[in-house]
């Protein structure tokens, strides 16, 4: 770390620790109760003693008048309490197991008698959640070990949460998991009590742990109305708790080993007659624990390491011979209609004055004279078909198999000290690696267009807490953290030289990288591109936190101060070229057509679609700060009410970049065009440097008005009942933090390839895309004038923290036989969540208002910039359409303002929660969730109206339901049968268990798009409906070709938006129905031993999921399924020893 960086990461701990209110987030739990006397009168100072059992660390308490008591924070693991005062029998409970925040209730009835006489009861804590109201699930270290999970994730096991969708995957940014309706990637992770996250290149959460399981404790996912200590999250909190030290060793050694000669396969693959390809992976490791001096000093490690060597298949589209040379006499639809192609370099007014129209190829053969010389070098980089394709589209006619590797190591030490009953401390440091070496799919002599790229993540994470107990009643707790993730993301194609391809040689010199240039062509495969980067995204975090309890008062202050940094350096492909329908389709050439167009023609022609050329992507170095005080009240108002008050106040400093190579859009700033271009004398908008004439180094203006109440209550109506309530505020990320995406224009230059003036007429040709050639980015010199006439992204200033609202209300009854039942109703609301990203949203679309004049629109009119602005873009011309002279911002062309405030969304959900302690062998859990989530999403028609995308979230799920189970058979010695069999008998019949997780769910809902109307500068189109509902019943294997009915949607007429929602809400994808079952056997090879032997099967009974289905109203595979969405069966064998 540099000197100057090291100082500030001193300043910003010294000035956390210089609060006298501050707090951290808890990942420990109390045990609280009641004593009373037979009589049940409650007895004041009785002596509480609690015994942590595997360090027997001891803290004491008494109870006050009302004979309540309320333990200092605990950490997690079991516990025995006991119960004494002069003239009564001693009580004690043992098997007491503590969960993270949980507040565990054990009342005691004391008797009269000697307190030398003790009476103990073996049995854990309520069952019930007596004295809190937040809305959260614990897996607990049982189900963590023995549930079936594949590559061992145990963030997996969040999916048993009600509420849950999305998907979570194993690498930083895949914790793609959503909670009772917030957007992925805006949780928080807290490992040991300190964030493991930060945010990546476009500010979504990324996380720097993954912990084995075998080094896990529990976890809990707090989903809705969670305490005041917690906050900069839009759903849930994820408390992960790790294992610590003991005094007496222990440990694990594993291997889980998976191999395809015991796997299905694909249900495509099947379908095509293919066999299964060879699939290797070996996931092997261990933990050891134990005391360095026993009572005193306790040491954690932790190892494991993945090997996959996978042999996979890809199937796709690639030119047919035929086409390679222009002939497309032979190319249909699926309806078997010839697709058309038309010739762009006709394009004229139609006869009448209304309208144009082109002619087409005769024979729909392209002329070889007319072929683009770039387009006939890149199309041999194509391979050529190997396999017959689709009947009548010839789609998916190349497929190609080979080996994919994936290597990961993890490592975990930690280290716990006890310096007096009264402090204690603890680091751990945690390290993890991953390479992920994708399949080559091209021959070897054409890989280096394939747009290949090796991924690494190298991974750090840092936990240091000093906990101090003040007295009996009072505990301090202070902590540092760090977490790192280096992302290296390694493209195969570097060093390839462009202009080897016939571009023009300035080409080479103007890219970040010389690299395969990106073509992407509708319908076919795409080749080269992808980026080359590294990148590293940190967080510094300093909490501490303050714990006093007073008679009924349990009370928390805290602060909280995270240092967040992205550096990040990409290169984009170098240079990106893209190829639709629209230029060859016709004879009207605004209308497209499933039977007219297609994008390998245009390509071609070298008549493109859109692209870019751009210097400097993304060379970033961000930092902000995130700081957070809060107060909560935790109030046994009664012996049946508990009050849980709560207030925290979040703010988050704007993002400042190291080089001030950062701006914001100001759509109010006059331009200084408007002095010399009189058809527009009141024009405005351009970018504002920060750090320029005086101007502050931050990007956003302060978000400062950030106070987040929690409002809680638990009512004990009886000692089975509770009934519980919440409301909260919740703030999250910031999109004014330190990221990667700041949009830094000036510093970096786009060149948009302008393929056309009016949107129907060739313009530049990929032969030369750019004749005006390229030039040094001008930096902050500019001003308001950077970029024009061309496209801009960039954040508004007036940028806001998005936030939701959460409630709740839920009945919790324990039932006979060790089970509890909850009934909740649960509800949140999004506010000034991001509207767009990159794209999605702008404020540069015709106003629809302007629609009506149709063709017109594509209508070359004078350019009234026309020798003011000569940087060879659509300005720089003489003439240009109508359309680009009526947009808000006529000197630009796209305006997009980076993750701008205004969506909002909402969800309410029933969730059913149901949960069986371990009793007879037997543990269950499961939960039942009947939900809506509507929002606005990120993507709009039309971005004067989002409120118009309102619908159905894409990622909602009407109804899910989830249950996991351990059944320890009842067989062999300690069961119901079998316990006093033979030790040989025993060998065989004893010991087995059979664990699962079930799930079944609806599927989520599909959008039908359409190709974009020529004129609209409007960032997606979506599709017409019919006017009826477009949805087909029956088994979804019977309807692989046909999944709804595509008669029901078409494509906008020209200068029109689609008339249906953004989902729609009667056609879903494919549901869930998934089995995921273990079956271990336990061997007990000495006293303290066991060797564990298991057999997990995911997806057990070989169910397919098929994939979503084409839903581009033009394409030729429209309303066709052609993907599985899950894995088939696999099977996986493990071995363990337990010491």
């Amino acid at each position: 770390m540099k000197k100057s960086n090291f100082v500030t990461f001193l300043l910003f701990i010294i000035a956390c620790g210089a609060l006298s209110l501050v707090g951290a987030q808890s990942f420990t739990g109390t045990i609280s109760g009641t004593v009373k006397d037979p009589t049940g009168a409650v007895i004041s100072g009785a002596q509480i003693t609690i015994t942590e059992l595997k360090t027997n660390r001891q803290v004491t308490t008494t109870t006050n008048e009302r004979g309540l008591y309320t333990s200092v924070p605990l950490p997690v693991g079991e516990y025995r309490v006991e119960a004494s005062l002069s003239g009564f029998k001693g009580a004690v409970r043992s098997g007491i197991q503590l969960q993270v925040q949980e507040n565990a209730v054990v009342d005691f009835i004391l008797e009269i008698g000697a307190v030398s006489e003790k009476i103990e009861v073996v049995a854990d804590a309520s069952l019930l959640e007596s004295t809190g109201s937040t809305l959260g699930k614990v897996v607990d270290n049982r189900r963590i070990g023995d549930l079936p999970l594949n590559t061992r994730n145990v963030y997996s096991l969040i999916f048993l949460t009600p509420g849950v969708a999305g998907s979570i995957g194993n690498a930083y940014g895949e914790m793609r998991y959503s909670v009772n309706g917030a957007r992925p990637r805006t949780m928080d992770t807290l490992i040991d009590g300190v964030t493991a996250m930060f945010p990546t290149v476009n500010g979504d959460a990324g996380i720097s742990v993954f912990p084995s399981v075998d080094a896990i404790q529990e976890f809990k996912v707090m989903g809705a109305t969670y305490p005041a200590e917690f906050g900069r999250s839009l759903g849930s909190v994820l408390n992960v708790v790790y294992k610590s030290g003991t005094n007496n060793l222990h440990g694990s050694a594993y291997e889980f080993l998976r191999n395809s000669v015991f796997d299905a396969n694909n249900f495509f693959a099947n379908r095509r007659g293919e066999k299964l390809g060879s699939f290797k992976r070996s996931q092997f490791g261990g933990t050891i624990g134990g005391p360095i001096k026993r009572d005193k000093t306790f040491f954690m490690g932790s190892y494991e390491a993945l090997r996959e060597r996978s042999f996979r298949t890809t199937t796709f589209t690639v030119p047919t011979l035929l086409e390679r040379r222009g002939d497309f006499s032979q190319t249909f639809n699926q309806s078997n209609q010839l697709v058309r192609i038309f010739n762009p370099f006709t394009t004229r007014p139609a006869p009448g004055g209304t309208g144009f129209i082109r002619d087409q190829f005769p024979g729909n053969i392209i002329p070889q004279p007319m072929m683009d010389k770039v387009a006939l070098n890149v199309i041999k980089f194509y391979p050529l078909p190997n396999q017959a394709g689709e009947p009548i589209t010839n789609r998916n006619n190349y497929s190609a198999s080979g080996s994919a590797a994936i290597n990961l190591d993890n490592m975990d030490v930690r280290i716990d000290h006890r310096f007096s009953e009264r402090k204690s401390f603890f680091a751990r440091y945690s390290h993890r690696y991953t390479e992920d070496v994708p399949l080559k799919a091209f021959p070897e002599d054409l890989t280096i267009a394939e747009g290949r790229v090796i991924e690494e993540n190298h991974a750090r994470n840092i936990v240091a807490d000093y906990t101090h107990t003040l007295s009996p009643n009072t505990i301090l707790t202070g902590r540092l953290g760090f977490a790192r993730t280096l992302f290296v993301f390694s493209n195969q194609a570097l060093g390839f030289l462009p202009s080897s391809l016939g571009l023009p040689a300035s080409i080479d010199a103007a890219v970040d990288r010389q690299m395969f240039p990106r073509f992407s062509i509708s319908g076919y495969q795409g080749l080269g591109g992808n980026d080359h980067r590294y990148n590293a995204f940190m967080s510094y975090t300093a909490v501490v936190n303050l714990t006093k309890i007073r008679n009924t008062h349990t009370y928390k202050v805290g602060f909280e101060g995270r240092l967040i940094r992205v550096n990040v350096w990409e290169a984009r492909d170098a240079g990106s070229f893209s190829f639709s329908a629209a230029f060859t389709q016709g004879p009207d050439p605004t209308r497209a057509s499933s039977s007219a167009g297609n994008g390998l023609a245009s390509f071609l022609l070298g008549t493109g679609s859109s692209g870019n050329l751009i210097q400097a992507w993304k060379n970033v170095a961000s930092q902000s700060f995130y700081y957070a005080g809060y107060i909560q009240d935790d109030w046994r108002a009664t012996s049946r009410l508990t009050l849980n008050l709560g207030l925290r106040y979040d703010i988050e400093s704007p993002r400042t970049e190291r080089y001030n190579r950062v701006n914001y859009f100001d759509p109010e700033a006059p331009s200084p065009l408007a002095q010399k271009v009189s058809a527009f004398p009141n024009l405005r908008g351009g970018l504002v440097f920060v750090g320029v004439d005086g101007r502050s180094r931050h990007q956003y203006l302060w978000d400062k008005n950030n106070f987040a109440p929690r409002l809680g209550l638990a009512y004990q109506l009886n000692q089975k009942t509770v009934i519980r309530a919440g409301y909260a505020h919740i703030f999250g990320p910031s999109p004014q933090a330190a990221q990667g995406t700041v949009g830094p224009f000036g510093f970096r230059i786009e060149n948009p390839w302008v393929t056309s003036l009016d949107g129907i007429t060739p313009f530049n040709l990929l032969s030369n895309p750019y004749p005006q050639g390229f030039r040094t980015p001008p930096g902050a010199s500019e001003g308001l004038l950077t970029q024009v006439g061309a496209n801009l992204q960039a954040p508004l200033q007036n940028t806001v923290v998005p936030w939701s609202q959460q409630w709740n209300l839920n009945i919790q009854r324990e039932l006979p036989g060790q089970v509890s039942l909850e009934v909740a109703y649960v509800g949140t609301r999004g506010l000034q969540l991001s509207r767009g990203g990159e794209g999605g949203f702008t404020l540069n679309q015709l106003h629809p208002q302007h629609y009506a004049l149709g063709s017109a629109l594509n209508q070359l009119v004078d350019n009234p910039f026309f020798g003011i602005i000569n940087n060879g873009t659509v300005l720089s011309n003489p003439r240009v359409s109508r359309a680009q002279l009526l947009r808000p911002f006529p000197q630009f062309t796209d305006v997009i303002p980076l993750f701008s405030s205004g969506a909002s969304s909402n969800y309410h959900a029933l969730q059913v929660t149901f949960t069986r302690r371990i009793s007879k062998g037997l543990q269950l859990e499961g939960s039942y969730a009947w939900a809506k989530w509507i929002e606005e999403g990120t993507s709009h028609q039309d971005s004067f109206n989002i409120r118009s995308s309102r619908s159905l979230s894409s990622a909602d799920i009407a109804h899910r339901f989830v249950i996991s189970y351990l059944y320890e058979l009842p067989f062999g010695h300690g069961r119901r049968f079998g316990s006093d069999s033979a030790k040989a008998l025993d060998l065989i019949i004893g010991g087995w268990q059979l664990n699962g997780i079930t799930i079944f769910q609806t599927g989520t809902p599909i959008s039908i798009s359409a190709n974009s109307t020529a004129g609209m500068f409007n960032q997606t189109t979506r599709a017409n409906s019919a006017g009826r509902s477009g949805k087909l019943t029956g088994p979804v294997h019977e309807r692989l070709d046909r999944y709804f009915d595509i008669t029901a949607f078409s494509q906008p007429a020209p200068f029109t938006f689609g008339n249906l929602s953004a989902t729609l809400p009667d056609i879903r994808t494919d549901g869930v129905r998934n089995f995921d079952l273990s079956l271990l056997k336990v061997f007990k090879p000495g006293e303290s031993m066991k060797l564990q032997f298991r057999v997990e099967l995911l997806n057990a009974f070989n169910t397919p999921r098929f994939g979503g289905p084409n839903t581009s109203v033009t394409s030729s595979s429209f309303g066709v399924i052609t993907s599985q969405a899950n894995t088939p069966r696999q099977i996986q064998f493990g071995l363990k020893l337990l010491f």
